[in-house]
């Protein structure tokens, strides 16, 4: 499974757009503070980065791993419609709050970053684009994060991101690696 677009919620492409412009600004203070020595910009531009990338979740629909739709469908939900909050809220058993359910970013932030960082061209947006290629959300079950973080994919991910759910036997929703239901 490899993205040729991005995964963004239809309609929303202009909200995205801008918001990549100001990605590709926020790396340039951040690397003018870098080169003239000023860490507080550069800590300031670095965090503004990682809260863009990290927001960005809001303008995507999330894929679902086979094992969570179950997990979820058992229990009357749909997590396309899901957000982050959600998983908190879910499932509660008896007394106890148990999380079953890990809204994962597939390309963890620090990686979406590192790979926009290391974009010479700032001023070519298909270039900065072709990295938020990468972006995208899934809901999984905990005891399959479990498994990617096992595998040290809890922050380094393979180019398509999406190979270390395959490496790992996690299985998306409608993707061709694995079941589909």
């Amino acid at each position: 499974f490899e993205r040729k677009e991005m995964a963004f919620i239809p309609g929303t492409e202009k909200e995205v757009e801008l918001i990549i412009h100001q990605v590709a600004s926020m790396i340039k203070i951040f690397r003018e503070a870098d080169r003239s020595g000023n860490k507080r910009l550069k800590q300031w531009a670095k965090s503004t980065v990682d809260h863009a990338c990290r927001q960005l979740e809001i303008f995507i629909s999330p894929e679902v791993s086979v094992k969570a739709a179950k997990l979820a469908s058992d229990r009357g939900y749909s997590l396309k419609a899901m957000r982050w909050p959600f998983q908190d809220y879910a499932f509660i058993e008896g007394e106890k709050k148990k999380k079953q359910l890990h809204w994962e970013h597939v390309l963890p932030i620090s990686c979406l970053r590192s790979r926009l960082m290391e974009v010479q061209d700032l001023e070519n947006f298909e270039l900065i684009k072709k990295v938020f290629l990468a972006y995208d959300i899934a809901w999984i079950t905990k005891e399959e994060n479990e498994a990617l973080d096992r595998n040290k994919y809890r922050k380094q991910r393979p180019e398509n991101p999406w190979e270390a759910y395959k490496n790992v036997g996690i299985d998306i929703v409608g993707k061709s690696w694995g079941t589909s239901t």
